[in-house]
């Protein structure tokens, strides 16, 4: 799954025999004990893997996959019961994303329709960043770095280097500081650097600070350096501010 995620189709195909060969010998060994159930659910399942292996393959249509527009999204959102400056949070982050889509695929920011970002489960992740940014009442985000990996990814747009388009369009709106990991893969998507950019007020620390809090949220994906986020909820000794 990682190298067809690095856009390798050779490594593809290979997976595509080996699982073939493995399901051929398991269904030899246990055909005397699966009951008709078992082996719907078997079938099942297979199906789902595969679709899911190949739910990013370019110039396909996946019933899976929801495209929304920005409009759309915004009504989503307004519709929401969520304090007002988390609502506007939320609709920041997403416009941000509109804007690098825009520039990347040279259209109107109405024009673009967003796949993998304007899905369900995205949306609710970026409503739980502003409610949550907006909960904890910080005075300042301070983002010093963005790590980013190396190599190409295979996304709705076919295999394209790291950082895609529209991350590399919100690292360069932003004036980013980026750092480029030795390890091949995506670290940074243009969702998670979107909200960066909007929650951002500097990218300097304090000289001096203490640690009130710590979170830690880490990526599925399986790379040779843990893919984790830390968030520092820290105090500026020298103003006493939240930060």
């Amino acid at each position: 799954d990682m190298a067809f995620l690095h856009g390798n189709d050779d490594a593809v195909v290979h997976s595509h025999e080996h699982e073939h060969h493995r399901d051929h010998e398991h269904e030899h060994e246990h055909e005397h004990h699966h009951d008709h159930d078992h082996e719907h659910e078997h079938e099942h399942h297979h199906d789902h893997d595969h679709e899911h292996e190949h739910s990013h393959v370019p110039h396909e249509h996946h019933h899976h996959h929801e495209h929304r527009g920005l409009q759309e999204v915004i009504a989503i959102i307004d519709a929401t019961d969520m304090s007002a400056a988390a609502k506007e949070l939320a609709l920041k982050i997403f416009d941000i994303i509109a804007d690098a889509e825009a520039k990347a695929h040279a259209v109107e920011k109405n024009a673009v329709h967003f796949h993998e970002v304007g899905a369900i489960d995205s949306i609710v992740d970026i409503v739980a960043i502003a409610v949550c940014a907006d909960s904890l009442g910080v005075e300042n985000v301070i983002v010093p770095e963005l790590c980013e990996g190396r190599g190409t990814v295979r996304c709705q747009h076919g295999v394209l280097p790291v950082p895609v388009p529209a991350t590399a369009n919100i690292m360069q709106r932003f004036g980013f500081n980026v750092h480029l990991l030795p390890v091949q893969g995506e670290f940074v998507t243009p969702t998670g650097a979107a909200g960066a950019a909007a929650l951002m007020t500097t990218d300097e620390l304090p000289q001096s600070f203490k640690i009130l809090g710590i979170g830690l949220g880490a990526g599925k994906r399986q790379y040779e350096r843990p893919s984790i986020l830390r968030a520092l909820l820290i105090e500026d000794n020298a103003q006493k501010k939240t930060l």
